[in-house]
């Protein structure tokens, strides 16, 4: 496990344990989300201790329901209807998200594989859907963070991304001999982030 020293490690395994157990999630993702600004150093860098991979967090904007309000403002025509029209079907309107928003913010190209839905915990340890933008291992830590900004000033009242504990790679877990580092805009991140 990564070295705790003398403050808490987020995501280590709950009670002092060094190995998690099947429900640890439950009480991972209290500690989520996090504002943008304030994700500790040691979760961008790779390895974030000798020999050891943090967990994954996405940035993003999290909720179905909250989802689903900014496709009705923002893209009626998009909804996606039963056959019989009687009821719209949530999850399906929000996954066109990412397509619909890449294109009426005309987004760099570049940026188009990091906006996508994902399954991401809530804090409470319920698995929701969240738009995201990146995670802590690539796409959030671009050099370039404007196009996150204007997805949040268009459709998110200027509300900026936080960061949700992923609903697969939630722990720390050991390094393996031959992977690649994060890119250097990482370990720099925040300091090339954009206030």
């Amino acid at each position: 496990m990564p070295p705790s020293h003398t403050t808490k490690v987020l995501f280590r395994p709950p009670g002092g344990r060094e190995k998690y157990k099947q429900n640890d999630y439950i009480t991972l993702c209290k500690d989520t989300p996090i504002p943008l600004d304030n994700l500790p150093t040691y979760l961008l860098i790779h390895p974030s201790a000798k020999g050891w991979h943090a967990p994954w967090l996405w940035l993003g904007w999290a909720g179905e329901d909250r989802l689903l309000k900014i496709v009705e403002k923002h893209f009626p025509e998009a909804l996606v209807r039963r056959e019989d029209h009687t009821k719209i079907l949530k999850l399906d309107s929000v996954l066109k998200l990412p397509k619909l928003i890449i294109n009426k913010l005309q987004l760099p190209e570049k940026e188009h594989k990091y906006v996508r839905v994902v399954d991401v915990f809530r804090k409470s340890g319920r698995l929701d859907v969240a738009l995201v933008v990146g995670n802590n291992f690539e796409g959030a830590l671009d050099e370039d963070q404007n196009w996150m900004k204007r997805i949040a000033d268009e459709l998110f009242d200027g509300k900026m991304p936080m960061w949700y504990l992923c609903n697969m790679r939630y722990r720390w877990v050991p390094q393996r001999c031959g992977e690649r580092p994060v890119p250097p805009s990482a370990i720099q991140w925040p300091m090339n982030h954009p206030s």
